[in-house]
């Protein structure tokens, strides 16, 4: 990778202030800039950040993790970031793959890169509760309850209708 290119690792966070000083520390070990959107944290996550070496905005209203990225882009963009990518404020992600994540993207020219700790086997272990979350459970059930939801809305709908056909020819 080529020295000139700059790069920033965007961190929403959200009351991290455990967390977030080594986040900042071992991803500025990476030679990347660190942005992180406090996302109106009520901690000391935003004053940490600072401290430990990171740009940071502080919002004003709580935008979630959406809008935390979405300012962290728009902030890359407006500074000409030839990279740019977000990593999680809690430490779940390693910093340790950055140099080689931007080294694959620069070599093959790649506009998007969408990293798993799923797709090889690296020993991450899926909670159970995370596992309940995927398609084979939740889908099905949600399914299941937008049908009855539905369903129950078209009953009530044709009851109220027959209510009213009834008060009529009770008025007539």
């Amino acid at each position: 990778m080529q020295k000139e290119k700059k790069c920033l690792a965007i961190v929403p966070a959200y009351n991290e202030e455990k967390s977030i000083e080594k986040v900042v520390k071992d991803v500025l070990k990476q030679g990347c800039d660190v942005l992180v959107i406090n996302d109106c944290s009520k901690d000391n996550t935003s004053e940490i950040a600072k401290k430990a070496g990171a740009i940071v905005i502080d919002l004003v209203n709580n935008l979630g993790i959406g809008g935390g990225v979405q300012t962290g882009y728009k902030y890359a963009k407006e500074n000409e970031y030839q990279f740019a990518f977000q990593i999680d404020g809690d430490g779940q992600h390693d910093p340790k793959y950055i140099k080689e994540m931007l080294e694959t993207m620069d070599k093959e020219k790649a506009n998007i890169v969408i990293g798993s700790r799923i797709i090889k086997d690296l020993g991450y272990k899926q909670t159970f509760m995370r596992k309940l979350g995927g398609n084979s459970f939740v889908t099905p059930i949600t399914a299941i309850w937008y049908m009855v939801k539905v369903t129950l809305a078209l009953i009530i709908q044709k009851l109220k209708e027959r209510v009213k056909i009834l008060e009529k020819s009770i008025e007539k």
